[in-house]
């Protein structure tokens, strides 16, 4: 079984990560905005020290807009998985 979890938090991946308890992360655009966080940066900073998938959420609602969007996504970090 794999755990992910589910939050925007830095902070709490981090913690969680150090105990071992992370075997991914999946969060959303209105998690990282509720957390008060840039959405780039954000991942950029979760990928950094996470190994597993990053799962990240497109902000379009249009099948073009999405693949656009995956495409700036994935040059985040090596292990960025579109949702």
């Amino acid at each position: 079984m794999q755990f992910f979890i589910d939050t925007a938090d830095v902070s709490a991946i981090k913690q969680a990560n150090e105990m071992g308890l992370v075997d991914g992360v999946t969060t959303n655009p209105s998690l990282i905005k509720k957390a008060g966080q840039d959405h780039e940066e954000t991942i950029r900073e979760i990928s950094s020290f996470i190994d597993g998938p990053i799962s990240v959420e497109t902000l379009s609602e249009d099948a073009e807009g999405m693949l656009k969007e995956a495409e700036e996504y994935v040059k985040w970090g090596k292990n960025i998985v579109i949702k």
